[in-house]
This record gives structure tokens, C-alpha cells and sequence, in this order.
């Protein structure tokens, strides 16, 4: 939430316990997202720490993308069409 100034929608990135932590922190202010971004399935199953944000996305009605390389040509064209004003990278193990 912003004081009188336009709300940015952010894309939100992580996979481990403090990135959700800080992620709901973001939820419980009413920020606007655009999208978040966590390990697949498969890395997410080898990855210590690793929490599931599936159903935070689901609930809040947020895009959810699963990666096992956020920097392949098809996944940054996804994070291009999401359109977020910021990217937070908050305990990503990548």
C-alpha cells in the first residue's frame, strides 16, 4: 500500500520460507501483484527450505509461475507479459 502514490504491481520471487514470510507480510498490506515466481515441482522437492506458494496464489488470485530457470528466454517473456512495475527477489536459491 502506498501513501497517495499510484500502486506498483510487483512480481514477486521466491522459494523458501523467509521469501513466503515476507511475501504474506506484502499480502497482509494490501500490496497489488503482479504475478510470483518459485521453483517447479522437482526442484522444489531437492531444494532445503523450500515452501510451497501455491496456495497463497491460489487464495489471493495471483499468477503463479513455476520455474526451474527463471532466466530462460520463455520464462522472462512471461515475466514480460505479467507487465510488473518491480521485481522482489526475497530467498530464491537460484
Amino acid at each position: 500500500m502506498t501513501d497517495g502514490l499510484p500502486a506498483s504491481r510487483v512480481l514477486f520471487v521466491g522459494a523458501v520460507e523467509e521469501g513466503r514470510r515476507c511475501l504474506d507480510a506484502m499480502i497482509a498490506r494490501h500490496e497489488r501483484f503482479a504475478g510470483i515466481v518459485t521453483l517447479n515441482d522437482s526442484l522444489a522437492a531437492t531444494t532445503s527450505g523450500a515452501v510451497p506458494f501455491d496456495d497463497v496464489a491460489r487464495e489471493q488470485g495471483i499468477p503463479l509461475l513455476k520455474v526451474a530457470n527463471l532466466n530462460s528466454p520463455d520464462n522472462i517473456g512471461k515475466v514480460r507479459e505479467l507487465a510488473p512495475d518491480l521485481i522482489l527477489v526475497i530467498g530464491w536459491t537460484r
